[in-house]
């Protein structure tokens, strides 16, 4: 089996330079809305609780739809009835699996919205070069945020899920074809990784202001 080894940094750069085109691309009104969303995620790695009334809610729905799509052993049951058999995907105890799908979520969430709710105009340098700004901006703490969600989730599995891991590992088949790893994965805290790129935002969007003053660009 053959392993492939990527680093972080490349993928990060990567992502990175994608968010700034398509920001670019947007104008800085949408992009605004992605930095919006992704400032809220922001908020649960310090207060992750804040979600649990959510998780309760995404159990719930998650429940009854592999209640409607599954057969559970005795026949057919009410969706009820087999909501109840099931257990929670979401812990309280362990939420960054939820807070995955939430990023996941709010990210497309906000380009497709945005494209619906905002017409098509045509944007002015500066509004581009400011969406550039912000996408690159939403792609590093995008990043930033999954790769926290994903470190925090592995390191607070319950036993339970330890056990349940475990247990699949040990009935599956060897590894086949080719094996990803990354490596130089950041080891520090998440606000020290984010807060010199907030600084970084901060001055580009002064410069902004500036530049347009100095060549009265419009903002639209």
């Amino acid at each position: 089996m053959g392993i492939i080894t990527i680093d972080y940094q490349t993928i990060s750069m990567i992502a990175v330079l994608m968010f700034a085109l398509v920001g670019f691309m947007r104008g800085w009104l949408k992009e605004g809305i992605t930095t919006v969303l992704l400032i809220l995620l922001v908020a649960v790695v310090f207060k992750p609780e804040l979600v649990t009334p959510l998780l309760v809610v995404a159990n719930q729905i998650v429940k009854l739809l592999k209640a409607v799509l599954i057969n559970l052993p005795g026949g057919p049951k009410p969706a009820a009835g087999a909501q109840a058999e099931l257990k929670d995907i979401f812990t309280p105890e362990n939420p960054y699996n939820f807070l995955i799908w939430t990023l996941l979520f709010f990210i497309g969430l906000s380009y497709l919205g945005s494209k619906v709710a905002f017409k098509d105009e045509g944007l002015s340098p500066l509004s581009r070069i400011l969406g550039g700004v912000l996408g690159a901006f939403n792609g590093f703490i995008a990043v930033s945020l999954f790769r926290e969600f994903l470190v925090r989730y592995f390191q607070g599995l319950t036993m339970e899920q330890r056990a349940a891991m475990a247990a699949l590992q040990a009935g599956a088949p060897p590894p086949q074809g080719v094996s990803v790893a990354i490596q130089n994965v950041p080891q520090q805290p998440f606000l020290q990784s984010v807060a010199p790129w907030v600084i970084i935002l901060m001055a580009a969007i002064l410069g902004l202001v500036i530049l347009s003053r100095i060549f009265k660009w419009q903002l639209k």
